[in-house]
C-alpha cells in the first residue's frame, strides 16, 4: 500500500506520477467537487482489483478522516463522498479548496485496501502477509519479529518487473555500523551517516547517492515571548550562527546552509521551482548580530556578557536531541558561536521523547529555551502545500500550536491572507506567487531559524548489481519510500557469494548483523538458477514512526534490510511521518 492517491509535485514544478494509483483527477470551477479515478487494471497483491472504494475508505471517516488521525482537518471540508463507479470516487466539499487533491496525495497516507482495513480497523498495521500495489509485499511478518521476508507482487503493473525473487529484512536501531557493512561487501545499498562517506568512497565499487532536501535542521522557539518576540533578536540569531561550520562538522558537507533558505524552502542549489530567490538572506556575521541586539537594548557589559536593559545577563538554554548525532555536534558549535558573542548558553542534551514530555510541563523552563532539531522525511521542496503550513504542522516535533505562526500579529495576518489565497486556487502560477509571498514573510520574521538542509546519504555497491539509479530523489517521494526505486537493478551474472571488490568481503561474517542472516537462498528472475548468497545486500532508511510512552512522542526507527537486494516499503506500518501525529499531540 505504498502509493498515494495523486501524484506529487517535484522540485522542478512537474508532477511525479510514479507514486499515484490514480490516472486522472478532475474538479469543478470553484474546487468544491473532486473526482479521483483509479488506473485501469490496477490490482492489489492478493489479486483483487483496486477500486474507488479503497480511496473512499482511506480518505473517509473510518480511516484518515477520523478526527484522531485527520491532522489536516480535511474531513471537516467534506459534505459528501461516494463512488460514481468502480474506478471513480467523488468528494463534494462544503468549502472551496484548490489544494484538496494535493493534500490527499501528500499527506503521507498511502491508499489502503478497503476490505483488509475495514475488517481489522484503522489502527491495523498491515502485518502478516500484507496487501500492496507496489513491487514487493511482506510475507507472514509479525511485529515481534526482527526479520521480514518480502516477495515479488505477481500483480504489480506500475513499472518494470524486478529481477529479485526474495528480500530478507532485518530491523536495527542505528546507522553507525552501515559503513562497515558496505565496506566489507556485505552490503549492496545502505543509508549511512554522512560522516562515514569519505571512508566508504575509498572502495572502488562504492558510490554515493544524496537525497537532497530530505532534511531540515532548525531552531524552535516561542516567538510570542520576550526576547524572541523581537524581530531583531530572531534575525540576530540567524547572523550569529556559523551554518557552514555546522554543515561541514555535523553533516560532513552533505547539506546546504540555511542562509539563503530562511523562507523554509530549500534552494536546492537554485534548482527548486518553489524557492523564492528574493527572500531575505543571512550570513555568518556576528558584528551585524551585535548591532541588531544593540538596537533593542541588549548590550555587552564590562564582564564580556550580553545584558538586557535591566542589567540581567542574557541566558538561553539550548536543547538538542541525543537520538541524532548531528544535532549534538551542531548544538556544540551553536553554543560556542553564541557564547563567543556574550550569550550565556546552558546546553541540555536529552532524548526527543524527554523533550516532548518536558515541554508539556515546562520542565527546566524548556518553553523559554531554544530547541535544535533535525527532521528527515519532510515534504519541504516537494509539496508547496506543506511548505505553506506552520512548523508545528510539518516539521516541529516538540512545541505545540499557538495562535500565531508569525510574530508580530500584523505579519501573521499577512501570512494568513496568503495561505487563504493559495488554498483557493488550483493555478500553479498563482500558487507559486502566494508561496513566494509566504517565503518572503518567513525569511523576514523568522518563526524558525533554519540552520541547514541536510541530505540523506546512501552508499551503493556495483560489485553484484548494475543499473543503479543515480538520483536519490527516487528513493523518497513525498515522504513515502518509493518501492519502485530498485526495480531497474540487474544482477551481474556472477555468484552473489563470490569476492569481487576487496579481500575484506571474505571477512564479513564477523561484522554481519546476525549469524542467521549471513547466508540466504535467492533466485534471480533474470536467471533460472538458485544460488547461496554469502554476501547479502542491505538497505537502510530512517523514518519517523509512532513512538510509545505517556508523552505520545515519536521515535526514530532505522530499518536495515538483508538479502540479495532489498527494497524497503512502507506497507508494514501505518503513519510514518511526524506530521501525521501532530493532531494527537497538540
Amino acid at each position: 500500500m505504498e502509493y498515494g492517491g495523486t501524484p506529487q509535485p517535484l522540485p522542478n514544478g512537474s508532477y511525479n506520477q510514479e507514486m499515484a494509483i490514480t490516472d486522472w483527477v478532475k474538479h469543478n470551477a470553484n474546487f468544491t467537487q473532486w473526482i479521483f479515478n483509479v488506473r485501469p487494471g490496477l490490482k492489489w497483491s492478493d489479486g483483487t482489483n483496486v477500486t474507488s472504494q479503497d480511496i473512499l475508505y482511506t480518505f473517509g471517516p473510518n480511516y484518515f478522516f477520523n478526527p484522531n488521525y485527520d491532522f489536516l482537518g480535511m474531513g471537516s471540508e467534506v459534505a459528501k463522498e461516494f463512488a460514481i463507479n468502480s474506478s471513480a470516487a467523488e468528494y463534494d466539499l462544503n468549502v472551496s479548496d484548490g489544494t484538496f487533491a494535493l493534500k490527499i496525495g501528500g499527506a503521507g497516507i498511502p491508499v489502503v485496501p478497503q476490505e483488509v482495513f475495514a475488517k481489522n480497523g484503522p489502527d491495523y498495521l498491515n502485518f502478516g502477509t500484507n496487501v500492496v500495489v507496489g513491487p514487493f509485499y511482506a510475507s507472514n511478518y509479525s511485529a515481534s519479529n526482527t526479520q521480514m521476508v518480502m516477495l515479488p507482487n505477481p500483480y504489480y503493473s506500475l513499472g518494470s518487473k524486478p529481477a529479485i525473487s526474495q528480500i530478507d529484512v532485518n530491523f536495527v536501531e542505528t546507522l553507525s555500523t552501515m559503513a562497515t557493512y558496505v565496506e566489507s561487501g556485505a552490503v549492496d545499498l545502505a543509508q549511512i551517516n554522512p560522516s562515514d562517506a569519505p571512508a566508504v568512497l575509498k572502495f572502488p565499487n562504492i558510490h554515493l547517492l544524496q537525497e537532497r532536501g530530505n532534511g531540515i535542521t532548525m531552531l524552535e522557539f516561542n516567538d510570542s515571548i520576550y526576547p524572541y518576540n523581537m524581530t531583531q533578536f530572531r534575525q540576530a540569531l540567524a547572523y550569529a550562527i556559523n551554518d557552514s561550520d555546522i554543515v561541514n562538522s555535523a553533516f560532513a558537507g552533505y547539506a546546504e546552509t540555511g542562509y539563503n533558505g530562511q523562507g523554509v524552502v530549500d534552494p536546492m542549489n537554485g534548482t527548486n521551482y518553489w524557492y523564492n530567490p528574493n527572500v531575505q538572506k543571512y550570513s555568518f556575521d556576528q558584528n551585524k548580530s551585535l548591532s541588531l541586539l544593540a538596537s533593542i537594548g541588549i548590550m555587552k557589559g564590562s564582564d564580556g556578557l550580553l545584558h538586557y536593559k535591566n542589567g540581567t545577563a542574557v541566558s538561553i538554554t539550548l536543547w538538542a536531541d541525543t537520538d541524532q548525532t548531528e544535532d549534538t555536534v551542531a548544538a556544540g558549535i551553536m553554543q560556542n558561536n553564541l557564547e563567543s558573542m556574550g550569550f550565556t548558553v546552558p546546553l541540555q542534551i536529552t532524548s526527543l521523547d524527554n523533550m516532548i514530555g518536558y515541554y508539556q510541563g515546562n520542565v527546566q523552563g524548556i518553553q523559554s529555551g531554544i530547541i535544535l532539531r533535525t527532521f528527515y522525511g519532510n515534504d519541504n521542496s516537494y509539496n508547496y502545500y506543506f511548505d505553506s503550513l506552520p512548523g508545528w504542522d510539518t516539521y516541529w516535533d516538540i512545541t505545540t500550536p499557538s495562535q500565531h505562526w508569525l510574530w508580530p500579529p500584523s505579519a501573521d495576518a499577512e501570512y494568513q491572507s496568503n495561505t487563504t489565497a493559495l488554498y483557493a486556487t488550483g493555478n500553479t502560477t498563482q500558487d507559486k506567487q502566494y508561496l513566494f509571498n509566504i517565503e518572503s514573510l518567513q525569511s523576514q520574521y523568522l518563526p524558525t531559524v533554519v540552520i541547514a538542509y541536510p541530505s540523506v546519504v546512501y552508499a551503493y555497491s556495483t560489485a553484484h548489481w548494475t543499473n543503479w539509479l543515480h538520483d536519490g530523489s527516487y528513493f523518497w517521494s513525498g515522504g513515502t519510500f518509493n518501492a519502485t526505486a530498485l526495480t531497474s537493478l540487474q544482477p551481474l551474472g556472477q555468484s552473489s557469494g563470490s569476492s569481487t571488490s576487496t579481500s575484506s568481503q571474505q571477512q564479513q561474517s564477523s561484522s554481519s548483523p546476525s549469524s542467521s542472516s549471513v547466508s540466504s537462498q535467492f533466485t534471480s528472475q533474470a536467471g533460472s538458477q538458485t544460488s547461496s548468497a554469502t554476501t547479502p545486500a542491505i538497505v537502510t532508511t530512517t523514518i519517523t514512526a509512532p513512538g510509545g510512552g505517556s508523552s505520545g512522542g515519536l521515535s526514530t526507527v532505522t530499518i536495515l534490510a538483508i538479502a540479495v537486494v532489498v527494497i524497503i516499503t512502507l506497507g508494514a506500518g501505518g503513519y510514518y511521518l511526524a506530521r501525521s501525529r501532530r493532531g494527537n499531540r497538540a
